[in-house]
């Protein structure tokens, strides 16, 4: 979870509302309404979302995102 504080620091110093992230793409972040790259971040691996899902949500949460395969949530 080391790499989630790190993208959620630079979501707060860039004064980011929202963070994205998906597997297969690089972390987006909407700063001023745009979704913008952090240039120097690696695309996300099924993994590396699966163990923030794990992480994070509750248990009934994880079941929407596992049927509709979308799931907006806050941290």
């Amino acid at each position: 979870m080391e790499y989630l504080e790190k993208l959620l620091e630079y979501s707060y110093t860039k004064k980011a509302s929202d963070l994205h992230l998906c597997p297969g793409s690089k972390p987006l972040f909407r700063i001023n309404g745009k979704l913008v790259e952090k240039g120097n971040t690696d695309y996300l691996k099924s993994q590396y979302i699966d163990s923030v899902i794990e992480g994070l949500l509750p248990e009934q949460e994880k079941q929407t995102l596992y049927s509709e395969k979308v799931l907006d949530f806050s941290f």
